[in-house]
């Protein structure tokens, strides 16, 4: 079953939790939370020590997690977990390079696919989809080499940076789509600063086949109910 083949017949949304933030039990309620508000796919990123690349929000629920006592003794049973609670949409792990080679040779079955944003060489098992992230300061020989190795979707930066929501989605994902369309039918979904139904809207109305929304959902995890009419709307704005 490919349980990707979602993401190329519908405009969809794609959210991120970070595994064992606020802390495991709440955890699990975000992701049952996430799952009925409809999202189409999940990425559970791997707590990290220093995760460089993202902005306060998703870099201090790393920091949380970690302090809270999660390791990665627990990731096998979170997984599976995870994977109860969603049924059968695409479950992805996200993490940096370091962590994710800590892990990669575990009990990953009931992950469907990896997202490495400094792993570009990361050699991965073939049960496992290879989703690329691509953005506008790459070269042709480098997004041609990137969607050789892609699988599942490709992820897009709306523009190079740090995670996090911004005042205004940055447009320079848009040339980037115009230029991997030539190279791929692959679904292209774009993440970092998108936050909102208007901004979700926008991505889609420029050829975007869907969002990834990380720290909006992060920043909500505090009121759960909130959090769904967030994602509902959202949603509401893809179709």
């Amino acid at each position: 079953m490919d349980r990707f083949e979602g993401l190329r017949t519908r405009k969809s949304l794609i959210g991120y939790l970070t595994l064992g933030y606020p802390d495991r039990t709440r955890f699990f309620q975000a992701v049952a939370a996430v799952g009925n508000a409809g999202i189409d796919a999940l990425e559970v990123g791997l707590p990290s020590r220093d995760p460089y690349m993202d902005g306060k929000v998703i870099a201090d629920s790393h920091a949380h997690a970690l302090e809270n006592g999660w390791t990665s003794e627990d990731l096998q049973d979170d997984l599976h977990k995870v994977r109860e609670i969603m049924g059968n949409i695409p479950l992805l792990l996200m993490g940096y390079r370091q962590d994710i080679q800590a892990v990669i040779h575990g009990d990953l079955n009931a992950v469907d696919g990896i997202i490495c944003p400094d792993g570009q060489e990361l050699s991965l098992p073939e049960s496992l989809a290879s989703i690329q992230i691509c953005d506008e300061t790459m070269d042709d020989v480098l997004l041609k080499d990137k969607v050789s190795r892609a699988s599942g979707f490709i992820y897009v930066l709306s523009a190079r940076g740090k995670t996090g929501a911004k005042q205004e989605v940055p447009s320079a994902y848009v040339q980037t789509i115009q230029r991997l369309k030539n190279l791929t039918d692959l679904p292209m979904l774009v993440g970092f600063g998108v936050n909102s139904p208007d901004a979700a809207r926008t991505v889609v109305n420029n050829n975007a086949d869907g969002v990834i929304i990380g720290s909006g959902i992060v920043q909500r995890l505090d009121d759960l109910d909130n959090l769904i009419r967030y994602l509902v709307e959202i949603k509401s704005a893809l179709s």
